[in-house]
């Protein structure tokens, strides 16, 4: 009876020890985190921790190691490990360039994944990340070969010229014509472009909706383009931005 007692003091020592590490998510690492393995073994308590950028960068560069090293792991779990630690970051967090260059070399190698899941999760890792010149132009370059990567640039949340330029190009050639809203809030600037002042009125007020302009501006043009056919779509979006200034407005 004296061992049985002595061994589940032990297991619940160890399970305070385990839930304490969830508040030193450096500690928890640095000890007992040094492989893939380690990482799907602790993948419930590093789901739960409070990240920072060095957990970032540490969980990154093992991941890193084993790709490098061509060694096979649980690689869904170990990747919806790095994602809870990417979306845990407090909002006041901003990852560097070097940080973000290794989210984007993983996503890089599996976003080609023949699981859907996988792709999900790396999306999810590199989702409103302020990219370099040469990370933009490898998105530009293989946009057609993934519906991941061109939702990566659709949805990218700062103006960027490399983006600009490929979103006038691929809506003057037709393409796309499923996403011709998210196109054209790439382009707009001050106003909507000349060239796309022709578009549905739905098309063009969802457009000034997704776009990266400010709140003000966006109300005001709102109700500078909407017109009787795409009252419905201004009256919705006016409920999503909680604007009762474009109900006035209209």
């Amino acid at each position: 009876n004296y061992t049985m007692a002595f061994n589940d003091i032990n297991k619940k020592i160890e399970y305070l020890k385990e839930y304490l590490l969830r508040y030193e998510p450096e500690n928890l690492i640095l000890s007992r985190i040094h492989s893939v393995k380690d990482i799907y073994e602790y993948r419930k308590v590093l789901k739960q921790i409070k990240s920072n950028e060095i957990v970032v960068d540490l969980i990154s560069d093992i991941i890193l190691e084993a790709i490098n090293d061509n060694r096979r792991f649980r690689t869904l779990e170990c990747l919806t490990v790095l994602k809870s630690i990417v979306r845990q970051l407090p909002e006041n967090i901003k990852l560097k360039k070097a940080s973000i260059d290794k989210l984007f070399v993983i996503y890089k190698y599996f976003i080609f994944s023949k699981r859907e899941e996988i792709k999900w999760c790396v999306s999810v890792i590199t989702k409103n990340k302020k990219l370099d010149r040469k990370s933009i132009n490898w998105l530009i370059a293989n946009h057609n070969k993934s519906d991941h990567i061109l939702n990566r640039l659709l949805l990218y949340p700062y103006r960027n010229s490399e983006i600009t330029n490929w979103a006038k190009q691929v809506y003057s050639d037709g393409r796309y014509g499923n996403r011709r809203s998210e196109l054209i809030a790439l382009l707009i600037d001050n106003d909507i472009p000349e060239y796309a002042k022709n578009e549905d009125g739905n098309v063009i007020l969802w457009a000034i909706y997704k776009s990266i302009i400010p709140f003000s501006q966006k109300v005001k043009l709102l109700i500078k383009y909407c017109d009787p056919k795409s009252m419905e779509s201004a009256i919705e979006i006016a409920g999503r931005m909680d604007s009762p200034q474009i109900i006035r407005g209209l």
